[in-house]
């Protein structure tokens, strides 16, 4: 999430069967893998040829209307994740997304060649962000926080999505974006975030005490599932106490942007600038089988290392508990 126009922003898996789409490992420190230019040129290149069927599932089809207001739906299954399927084992210039739960997704996986066609993409359902060409973006772009920032100062709305696809995103994922600054600028009295933002628009992201608190479920009326739309982590005294511009974004823009885009960045295991608990991204490679953990790019002939942990033919997945 991010408060484009505001200075402080937000951006918001067997190892014994090599064929499953989700692999369980051992918890410990994550650190993101470092992709190359090639990753990125080949996400691009692909097609996602069911877009249109994610986003009527989203509700979202119409880029021209916010899906902000009274009726936002902030309902989130979070037994599903996110998942690319490619057609079969050795095509990887298109492909579908899908929501399911691990054992769906593990069950249609196609494994007779070694390779699997199915990789989970992120957590939780898929959504207007969810493609591979988006996440070349999120992925290339370590510091979305500037260029988004950038985009929300002084230009209609034209150029404001204009420059946001001159930062990298695509299709209806920048129209959430977009929306998402929108609603976060608008006055408080308008459910939005512009006077505290200004108030603390040169504070940093993290501050381990205070009360003037947005996300504290007395004070913040919005939900996910019927659930607070904030972790208690968020508000509460401790190291991971966001100010209250940030709490007031997580509380008043978050849900709905969180639904329609689908990916975040925590939850397609890519470093957020704001620090985490630990159990708060998900561990999670971006691979699909046409990479391998040193970035080799893969030749689809017979795999001599089928059955072995040593595959490219997933991505790796874990977290330690998963959100309410």
């Amino acid at each position: 999430l991010s408060f484009m126009g505001l200075p402080k922003t937000f951006s918001f898996t067997c190892s014994v069967c090599v064929f499953l789409a989700v692999l369980q490992t051992s918890s410990g420190s994550w650190e993101q893998p470092e992709y190359s230019e090639a990753h990125y040129e080949w996400m691009r290149s692909t097609t996602c040829n069911n877009m249109d069927e994610v986003l009527v599932a989203i509700n979202f089809e119409d880029d021209s209307v916010t899906p902000y207001g009274d009726t936002g739906d902030t309902t989130i299954n979070y037994s599903k994740n996110c998942y690319v399927v490619f057609p079969n084992e050795t095509t990887r210039s298109e492909y579908r997304l899908e929501s399911g739960t691990e054992e769906e997704m593990n069950a249609a996986n196609k494994t007779a060649l070694g390779y699997g066609n199915i990789f989970m993409t992120h957590e939780t359902p898929c959504g207007a962000c969810s493609d591979l060409e988006n996440l070349a973006t999120y992925l290339s772009v370590p510091d979305l926080t500037s260029p988004v920032r950038s985009c929300g100062i002084g230009r209609n709305e034209q150029n404001h999505i204009r420059c946001l696809e001159d930062i990298g995103f695509r299709g209806h994922c920048t129209w959430i974006w977009y929306y998402n600054t929108v609603n976060t600028k608008l006055s408080e009295s308008d459910d939005g975030c512009f006077g505290i933002c200004v108030l603390y628009m040169f504070s940093p992201n993290i501050e381990e005490t205070g009360t003037n608190n947005y996300c504290d479920p007395s004070r913040c009326e919005n939900t996910i599932n019927g659930q607070p739309a904030c972790s208690a982590d968020q508000w509460e005294n401790g190291p991971y106490r966001l100010n209250p511009c940030l709490q007031c974004d997580e509380c008043r823009s978050g849900p709905v942007f969180k639904k329609v885009a689908g990916r975040t960045r925590r939850d397609s295991g890519i470093p957020s600038a704001i620090p985490r608990p630990p159990d708060d991204i998900v561990e999670l490679t971006h691979y699909y089988g046409m990479f391998n953990s040193q970035g080799g790019k893969r030749t689809f002939v017979a795999n001599e290392e089928a059955g072995t942990t040593k595959n490219y033919g997933q991505n790796l997945h874990f977290r330690t508990s998963l959100r309410n």
